[in-house]
């Protein structure tokens, strides 16, 4: 992972594009220990997550199927989107290229989400055999229940328009540079002690909580001998696919 820390604001990278820029114990990791520091950073007021290469994040990764991180009832991928929901600063997602699984709830977990023209978004788990039992939350925290699991149902795939129309995302931008900077502008002509309040208030108001259940469910999944030769199957067709 790269980081860049700039005036008012951290970001930080996903940098494996050649395995999706994955998301694994290290990965995860490394961003909750980039948005501590961020946190403790004077005059920062956001932390935005984007990925290097064509690709944002194609989701869990695929070459390590153990469950260690699933012992503990409060899961890694679950600490980190509570993260960045519960943060006191503003967290972005930048999302340039394709956000598959797990890289859909890493963004949707953000405060805000901006989507560039090569974006797109797709719920992949039930192709694999799987349950989204830990982002499920966090989605519909931002969507509303019915849409994701219509989404999570039939892993439609959505633009970055699609992703606009369903709450997914923020704004589309030709440019997410572009729009990265003028929304890290509007956000500096705010009070930074309001944004604080504000983000606390509503967190308040729309707590997230880990569900047990969910935990297992997904662990029993990732265990199945059955669910472990489809994911084997379809990464020997190459998946994930970017297009």
């Amino acid at each position: 992972m790269r980081l860049h820390q700039q005036p008012g604001h951290v970001r930080a990278d996903l940098d494996a594009p050649q395995a999706g820029n994955s998301l694994n114990t290290r990965t995860l990791t490394a961003l909750m220990t980039a948005l501590d520091e961020a946190e403790t950073t004077p005059d920062c007021r956001a932390f935005v997550i984007g990925g290097e290469g064509k690709v944002f994040c194609s989701g869990l990764d695929l070459t390590d199927l153990s469950t260690r991180w699933l012992v503990d009832d409060f899961p890694l991928p679950w600490r980190l989107l509570e993260r960045l929901v519960a943060s006191p600063l503003v967290t972005i997602a930048v999302v340039d290229g394709p956000a598959l699984g797990g890289g859909v709830g890493l963004a949707a977990a953000c405060d805000l989400v901006i989507a560039g023209s090569s974006a797109s978004f797709r719920f992949t788990e039930t192709l694999l055999g799987l349950v989204p039992a830990i982002i499920l939350p966090f989605v519909v925290r931002r969507v509303g229940a019915h849409p994701a699991l219509r989404m999570m149902l039939t892993s439609e795939r959505l633009d970055a328009a699609g992703a606009v129309q369903t709450g997914l995302a923020d704004e589309e931008a030709v440019d997410t540079q572009q729009a990265l900077r003028a929304c890290l502008q509007r956000l500096r002509r705010a009070d930074p002690d309001a944004i604080r309040a504000l983000k606390a208030y509503h967190y308040t108001l729309h707590p997230v909580a880990v569900d047990p259940a969910g935990v297992a469910l997904l662990r029993d999944r990732l265990g199945d001998p059955a669910v472990r030769a489809r994911i084997g199957r379809l990464r020997h067709q190459g998946y994930p696919t970017w297009t």
